[in-house]
């Protein structure tokens, strides 16, 4: 229903909201030139195989986790990052 009767300031701004990022400020993501980059890879294995069982905050947990096991053929790693407003 309207939110007319709330005044404007009572409205939280974000909230409910997880952003993740693919890298820390400063870095670069690592892309593999036919399947893309790693972390999208990591995110959509682990939501089409957890989403039905499993909590968003947990899901995005294990893809940091397996973003952290891959290494480049050079020795380069990736770390995700991810932020959580309640």
């Amino acid at each position: 229903f309207p939110l007319s009767f709330m005044k404007p300031s009572k409205i939280p701004t974000y909230t409910d909201i997880i952003v993740a990022t693919s890298t820390v400020p400063g870095f670069v993501s690592i892309r593999d030139k036919e399947h893309g980059s790693w972390f999208i890879q990591d995110l959509c294995y682990v939501l089409m195989n957890n989403a039905h069982n499993m909590p968003l905050q947990k899901l995005i947990n294990k893809v940091s986790a397996r973003l952290m096991e891959r290494e480049s053929s050079d020795g380069c790693k990736q770390s995700m990052e991810y932020k959580v407003s309640y």
